[in-house]
């Protein structure tokens, strides 16, 4: 029973100094723009990193997505040129280093197209038969005609081809 008491205490001790925050030896950074912040295709995107007057960095280096952008030594705005992007979300990181430390601080942004898309109109011209105990698996356009490629519903069924219009 006391070895148990022993060992339960000993884990206690282990998981509470595990838990323990090093707060004391980071410094409080903060980067903009703000996380989620949407921006269009073409836009500048000015990444800053803030940190406190008596910090003592010794360099920035910032990345998109793992890709290094750029690199600082102070706490200059650094510009994103957006316009060659993939549209989506981009994560935006920065490595400080200070007294052979490093310490990440990241945020995200949304890649919006800079047009918005084009929605389209349809009208039914004219309707053709069907047979509903097959199913359409392909369309195809060739010879100024539809080719219709159609399946039965079983698994082990083969399929057929024909002209739809």
């Amino acid at each position: 029973m006391k070895k148990k008491l022993v060992l339960l205490s000993a884990f206690a001790l282990l998981f509470a100094w595990g838990c323990h925050s090093d707060k004391d030896n980071q410094q409080d950074f903060s980067i903009t723009p703000d996380a989620g912040t949407s921006y269009k295709t073409g836009d500048a995107v000015a990444i800053k990193l803030a940190f406190p007057k008596d910090a003592k960095v010794d360099s920035v280096v910032y990345m998109l997505d793992s890709t290094r952008i750029a690199s600082k030594k102070d706490s200059s705005a650094v510009s994103l040129k957006t316009d060659s992007l993939p549209l989506g979300a981009r994560m935006i990181t920065a490595h400080v280093y200070q007294a052979g430390k490093i310490q990440d601080v990241t945020t995200n942004i949304v890649l919006l197209p800079a047009k918005a898309p084009e929605e389209l109109s349809f009208k039914v011209e004219k309707v053709y038969p069907h047979d509903i105990s097959l199913y359409t698996e392909g369309l195809i356009y060739a010879d100024n005609g539809f080719y219709e490629r159609r399946r039965l519903f079983r698994p082990s069924s083969g399929c057929t081809c024909r002209r739809a219009i």
